[in-house]
């Protein structure tokens, strides 16, 4: 795609690949900045490649952005997206030396991997979704705004060990019957627990350097390990915290 920069190169909604062929055999690439149109919805399937070339590009505004087992890249260019972003069946986006930006609300059904680039959360939410029966592993330290784990029934997520997942605003523990498993949580906002909360090994670290909430889910919430560990501020607790 090479109009030129802030002329969308078409209009409507794209599809990358239809899920046939190997992977990456579907590539839409950009040679200049600003190609596709921001307020369509983008589907990238298994087949399919959105390559920005080190070129930048803002997608998904009010509208949901999916990744189907596909990848995205974005060289030394940038990618905002604005709107939902929703990963199914896999699926990868690579910011290289570029910049992801993320905004409004992202669902993560499968596997999250953070290997390369400047990942900007702004203040977004991530929610953690596994479906039931199934699991989904975290790889990569990196640091998020709101998260939300909130899988189905016995849905449970793995955070390596040596992994930090950094949460600076509020971490949200919801899930049916699941577990967060092995790595570290650092939570530095508030810290609220549903009626379900979670099982799990995994450890939620309270170091933020502020003031902070610990609201509780109830006499039948759970929760995995919990490690206090202000710098500063202080740390109230609310409810019921099982």
């Amino acid at each position: 795609l090479a109009k030129t920069a802030g002329l969308n190169a078409f209009a409507g909604t794209l599809a990358i690949g239809n899920g046939t062929g190997g992977p990456g055999s579907a590539i839409v690439r950009l040679d200049a900045d600003n190609q596709i149109p921001n307020n369509q919805a983008v589907t990238v399937t298994s087949s399919g490649w959105l390559n920005l070339n080190g070129f930048s590009d803002s997608i998904g505004s009010g509208v949901t952005t999916t990744i189907s087992g596909g990848s995205v890249s974005t060289g030394g260019g940038s990618l905002a997206v604005l709107g939902t972003l929703t990963f199914a069946t896999g699926g990868s986006i690579s910011a290289g030396t570029g910049t992801l930006t993320l905004s409004g609300t992202i669902r993560a059904t499968s596997n999250w991997t953070y290997t390369a680039g400047t990942l900007d959360a702004g203040t977004s939410t991530v929610i953690f979704y596994p479906p039931g029966g199934s699991s989904s592993t975290i790889t990569g330290s990196q640091t998020l705004y709101n998260v939300t784990f909130n899988s189905a029934y016995t849905g449970n997520v793995t955070i390596p060990s040596g992994t930090t997942l950094t949460v600076n605003g509020t971490l949200t523990i919801d899930t049916n019957s699941g577990a967060i498993n092995t790595g570290t949580i650092e939570a530095k906002g508030n810290v609220e627990q549903t009626a379900a909360g979670a099982t799990g090994s995994a450890t939620i670290l309270i170091n933020g350097a502020g003031a902070q909430t610990f609201t509780g889910g109830g006499t039948s919430a759970r929760l995995p390990n919990i490690n206090i560990n202000k710098p500063s501020g202080t740390l109230t607790l609310s409810g019921t915290i099982r």
